[in-house]
């Protein structure tokens, strides 16, 4: 045998013993996200080095309050809009290091102020990328319409290998169907569902729900493309603050209908994907 052949013959054997092992090889897992429903509006994500929370709150007076917690050296948070219900920045001092930013709208920026902790003003539609560092999380400002005339805003966050819409606590408008058209599908929604109407001040003849309805809340979910709806915003009841009777039972009959995959997620509780 020739010493061509003999190298040939090598080369093969070698290569034959290679493909078993690259064939077992596993695939590379697709990285996770962690989703935790904080009280009210609030929920925290998680996907590689970061910590994401949105509309995040504390009320210790409140039953099933959550304290935020994170561990990742990467913390940033999204807010919808300047209310109390969803806007706490002294609350997110505990969690926020030298790199976190409050990510907002421009005209919700104005509002709430260097408060606490340092504000990120975005755009409508344009990506913002948190980290810097890593690109965990790609977030997106989109349109809402507030029940009170303020501004206010939608998330699209895409992170951990999966897209997230985060409502607020919007009402009815016509830019969901460009936004399910333009982000969509989504594989959780958390969309609001108590259609509160606030009768108090200058609010007290309220000629609609000032928020979503279980039931729009399933016709919005539709149209967002989302695969997945978790309720937030109920529970709230007080003197001039009305809620539609038995908000969550009524969405999970109206999502069931529907054929609408729900999480009823209670407060701390969570959801990986």
């Amino acid at each position: 045998m020739d010493r061509r052949t003999l190298l040939e013959l090598c080369g093969a054997t070698m290569l034959l013993r290679t493909l078993p092992a690259l064939a077992a090889a596993p695939p590379t897992p697709a990285p996770g996200l962690r989703i935790q429903r904080l009280g009210w509006a609030g929920v925290r994500l998680v996907a590689g080095e970061t910590t994401l929370f949105v509309d995040a709150t504390v009320d210790p007076s409140e039953p099933g309050s959550v304290p935020l917690e994170a561990s990742t050296p990467e913390r940033f948070a999204l807010v919808t809009h300047f209310h109390g219900d969803h806007c706490q920045p002294e609350a997110l001092r505990v969690v926020f290091n030298a790199r976190s930013r409050l990510v907002c709208d421009r005209d919700t920026a104005l509002r709430v102020g260097d408060r606490e902790v340092p504000l990120l003003p975005v755009p409508l539609y344009q990506p913002e990328f948190l980290s810097p560092r890593t690109a965990d999380f790609a977030v997106f400002a989109v349109p809402a319409s507030d029940g009170l005339g303020s501004p206010q805003v939608s998330w699209v966050i895409d992170g951990g290998g999966h897209r997230v819409f985060h409502a607020g606590d919007t009402q009815v408008h016509g830019q969901f169907w460009n936004i399910g058209r333009a982000y969509g599908p989504f594989d959780v929604a958390f969309l609001p569902i108590n259609g509160f109407r606030q009768t108090a001040g200058r609010t007290a003849r309220v000629p609609a729900a000032m928020s979503l309805t279980p039931e729009q809340a399933v016709d919005v979910a539709l149209i967002l493309r989302a695969r997945r709806v978790v309720p937030i915003h109920y529970g709230g009841a007080s003197p001039g603050y009305a809620e539609v009777p038995d908000p969550v039972g009524a969405f999970v009959k109206a999502a069931r209908a529907a054929g609408l995959a729900e999480t009823v997620l209670a407060s701390g509780a969570t959801l990986d994907l």
